[in-house]
């Protein structure tokens, strides 16, 4: 169903958002303990750490690797930054889409 699809690309999405925050202080942890983040091509699978500019992307089940931020040609901050926006955007707009979807699958329930 509509709602079954939106639930699960809601908690996808949803997921890769709250990542945001935690690759963050991942980098630093490494940073501070002399095991940096892997650049372009490293494997990024469990903590999904990049090197700062670097976005980790889930290649399989198992396997995610580090990759230049789409329409960029390197690593790139403000590529990171962009393609996170673009993520939390569409966190909101299905976070809305979601509410709808329930509001009107109630309304049919009581009917």
């Amino acid at each position: 169903t509509a709602y079954e699809i939106k639930v699960k690309e809601f908690g996808g999405l949803k997921k890769a958002v709250d990542m945001i925050k935690t690759v963050v202080e991942t980098r630093q942890k490494r940073e501070k303990a002399g095991k940096p983040c892997p650049g372009v091509w490293g494997v990024c699978t469990g903590d999904q750490c990049c090197a700062t500019g670097c976005m980790c992307v889930q290649k399989g089940k198992y396997y995610a690797e580090c990759q230049i931020p789409q329409g960029k040609t390197t690593c790139d901050l403000q590529g990171e930054e962009q393609e996170n926006k673009k993520k939390k955007k569409a966190l909101g707009v299905l976070t809305e889409q979601k509410a709808d979807l329930i509001k009107k699958r109630d309304a049919a329930r009581q009917e």
